[in-house]
């Protein structure tokens, strides 16, 4: 089960990731789908640690499943 978030910023704090900013299209609310900054111990006592990556380079395209 889950779904996909999509995580496309953060936030850091004295060099450390302190926070997540997502899109969530399973939210209740506009606010809690798009544009939401999540606390990163809230979203990791969430995550369920499938998830996968897409990165790209004027070389190459990978995707990473995590």
């Amino acid at each position: 089960g889950g779904h996909l978030v999509l995580i496309y910023g953060y936030i850091s704090e004295d060099k450390k990731v302190s926070s997540l900013l997502i899109h969530n299209p399973s939210g209740k609310t506009q606010e809690t789908q798009e544009s939401v900054i999540v606390d990163l111990d809230r979203f990791m006592n969430c995550f369920a640690g499938r998830g996968f990556s897409i990165s790209h380079s004027d070389f190459e395209c990978k995707l990473t499943l995590l």
